[in-house]
């Protein structure tokens, strides 16, 4: 096979010792042998103490005897996703890999790594939580999987071997500073110099590595640097309580920091303040403003370049430039320390600029259409809004929090329309949970009413989808068409998206006579155009429509209205809707005791999700898929099958992060399945039953009555769309 290595930056020409480590991870993972085991080592240790560049330095040292290396984020679930799409669209190139279907793309490359003869080495690097690893580490039987955590609970919970890595004794670290210098003399004094700096910094090797940039980048001889900046050996830290920015350390080194931040000129301390908002990794830089742009801050020189402050930044190792991928790093202790030290002027301006220029490249939301082609020009930016949201909901705790802006409420609402159908990695609500309250904190005369429609229209769907609050998803969608119809806008397709809405709540809480008048309403004006976009619009209004008929026993009119549906998503060649149209189908024909034309449509769902390569779909349509599929064999009285598909559903539920509801539904089904056969599965039912009553007791007061376990009861977590 063709060699497949990707790793997230070059290697790292400057990287020291550590080699009893790197000897220890190889003498374990032995990743160039062909054993058939599969071997796992985590590396832990503090923040900023080397663990990343470890294991860049010995993925870079094995890339020519293996086949594979393969790099993955695990900070956060978001970008463990991301990272397995990136290797399978564009590492392992596989075939059926789509850039917006990251659980698909998450099993192709597992089930490359189970399948594969190949040689390799897969890096889970800066891991939060053990949990999300599961999955990879028991998927084979052969390969070599390297972890990096801050926590040795996680250290050894990950793995099989774990291995601290620390602070450079004084030796060491005095050598480190030696290997740094650009310009060494090999003097004594330098020697002794270099000994004294390692020794008041404790070995700490991103201090280190800071300060020696900062000797170089000012041409400065050790001593000349000790005795200047670092004359009053008490201040070079100063004992401080744990909190969020220094968990993991024993001192605070402030002289460091200060010496690092104030010297950089205007412009480079406005650039890192802007990048500090930002996830750390893979930060592109055509994020960044040209020359020429409006949106730098007001305190930044004139004349100078964004290029200018980035080569100062990276000069001072306060970031590293990628040039080969044309993207930013920098270490969250710098992110941290950042905030840290800006002023609040600085602090708000560099909030400000980071949300512009995300806005400036993210599909907006325009007509609250969202079209799959444009998945790739805004996947790469999700993360970042994602850190940015993050950052303004943290501020809100500190003293002097960060002020809202319209740009970031029209930013975070963006990107939750953009993710709303598409929310694998559960961050639907932290976007609307900060999108909403900037908006209610923002001065009167900055709100907008277009804004404040379009939010309440995602809350609406959030009730819908995640909280199954029928009402508030009602009074929300009634409070966005009043807002709209009051501006007298021409805004059809916003205005039919809160019918559609509308129409879900109502028939969600059985007021379907309501519902299908608003189902009208939208169908007269989607039926006005005939682009794509309409067309599209109007297939889903057929779908819903059906579910409004075969509610109330119009049985007849939802196969209709189905095979309208059918025609109209054929002539888009859009398979993902032709499923659910066969899956809808399949539910009509099981509520009309249609078996066999129930199990027909509901094959044809699944084999339109299920890639050439019999990796099946994960998604919130193939869960319900294989819920459908489940019914009809609770129906059929087949156990075997219909515990099966619960289960497929159980899973997909829990990988794509399906609300709590949806989930105590599946469980419910799964009891079914088993009660087919009491004498057989009695205990796997009552197991069943009691995971079902236990994700019920966990949602909000009032959602659901524990006493009440009928399949109406269940049905009633969820919305029309999903029953």
């Amino acid at each position: 096979m063709t060699q497949c290595c990707v790793l997230p930056a070059a290697r790292n020409g400057q990287f020291f010792g550590r080699e009893n480590t790197l000897a220890v991870i190889d003498d374990v993972l032995q990743p160039g042998k062909e054993l058939a085991a599969i071997r796992s080592l985590a590396i832990y240790g503090p923040p900023g103490v080397g663990k990343t560049q470890t294991a860049l330095e010995y993925a870079y040292r094995k890339q020519a005897e293996l086949d594979a290396i393969l790099w993955l984020s695990a900070d956060n679930t978001l970008a463990l996703q991301q990272g397995f799409t990136e290797i399978a669209v564009h590492g392992l190139k596989m075939e059926n890999a789509e850039s917006r279907s990251h659980q698909e793309n998450k099993l192709l490359v597992v089930a490359w790594l189970q399948r594969t003869c190949a040689k390799w080495l897969m890096i889970f690097d800066d891991v939060q939580n053990h949990q999300i690893l599961e999955t990879c580490l028991r998927a084979t039987d052969h390969g070599a999987i390297l972890v990096t955590t801050r926590q040795s609970v996680v250290a050894i919970t990950a793995a099989e071997q774990s291995v601290p890595i620390t602070d450079f004794a004084i030796e060491n670290s005095t050598k480190f500073i030696l290997h740094l210098l650009q310009q060494p003399k090999g003097t004594p004094q330098e020697q002794l110099a270099a000994q004294e700096l390692s020794s008041l910094l404790h070995g700490y090797p991103l201090t280190i590595s800071l300060l020696t940039a900062f000797i170089n980048a000012h041409n400065l001889p050790v001593e000349d640097f000790l005795s200047t900046h670092m004359r009053y050996p008490a201040n070079l830290y100063r004992k401080q309580e744990e909190s969020w920015e220094h968990i993991g350390y024993r001192d605070a080194h402030d002289t460091v920091w200060n010496v690092s931040f104030r010297t950089l000129d205007p412009l480079a301390r406005a650039c890192l303040c802007i990048l500090s908002f930002y996830a750390p990794h893979s930060i592109p830089t055509a994020l960044l403003p040209p020359k020429e742009s409006v949106g730098l801050p007001v305190f930044c020189k004139e004349g100078v370049s964004c290029g200018d402050a980035i080569e100062q930044l990276t000069c001072h190792a306060l970031v590293k430039y990628h040039r080969i991928s044309q993207q930013i790093s920098l270490h969250r202790v710098v992110q941290g320390q950042c905030h840290s030290k800006a002023t609040p002027v600085e602090y708000q301006e560099g909030f400000d600029v980071a949300v512009k220029l995300l806005l400036d490249k993210f599909p907006d939301r325009g007509s609250l259409v969202f079209m799959a082609s444009s998945w790739e020009d805004g996947a790469k930016y999700i993360g970042h809004i994602v850190s940015v949201a993050d950052n303004w909901r943290a501020s809100q705790n500190h003293p002097i929090p960060l002020k809202p802006t319209v740009e970031f409420c029209h930013l975070v609402a963006d990107c939750a329309w953009f993710v709303h159908d598409n929310d694998t990695a559960g961050i639907l609500s932290l976007l609307m949970d900060a999108g909403c309250h900037a908006y209610y904190k923002l001065p009167d005369a900055a709100k907008q009413p277009i804004l404040e429609a379009d939010i309440l229209l995602l809350l609406c769907i959030q009730d819908l989808r995640a909280e199954g609050d029928f009402d508030s998803a009602h009074y929300r969608a009634m409070k966005s068409l009043a807002i709209r119809e009051k501006l007298g806008q021409p805004q059809q397709l916003q205005i039919s998206s809160c019918y559609h809405h509308l129409a879900i709540a109502l028939d969600s809480m059985g007021w379907h006579d309501e519902a299908r008048s608003w189902l009208s309403k939208a169908r007269e004006i989607l039926e006005s155009h005939n682009d794509e976009l309409h067309i599209r619009l109007l297939c889903h209004n057929n779908l819903h429509f059906s579910r409004n008929l075969f509610s109330v026993g119009d049985f007849d009119g939802a196969e209709k209205k189905l095979d309208q549906a059918m025609i109209l998503a054929s002539g888009l060649g859009d398979s993902c809707t032709l499923a659910s149209i066969h899956q809808t189908k399949a539910d009509l024909y099981l509520r009309w005791e249609k078996l066999a034309e129930a199990i027909d449509h509901i094959y044809r769902a699944g084999q339109l999700l299920k890639g050439s390569a019999d990796v099946p779909s994960v998604s919130w349509l193939s869960g319900i898929v294989s819920y459908r599929f489940s019914c009809i064999c609770v129906k059929q009285n087949g156990a075997v099958l219909a515990i099966w598909e619960a289960k497929n559903a159980l899973a997909i539920a829990r990988l794509c992060h399906m609300p709590l509801g949806m989930r105590a539904r599946f469980q419910h089904l799964l009891m079914k399945a088993y009660l087919i056969e009491p004498d057989r599965y009695e205990k796997e039912a009552n197991q069943a039953r009691g995971q079902a009553q236990w994700l019920r007791s966990l949602l909000p007061s009032g959602k659901t009555n524990l006493s009440d376990e009928s399949d109406q009861a269940f049905d009633m977590l969820v919305d029309i769309s999903l029953r």
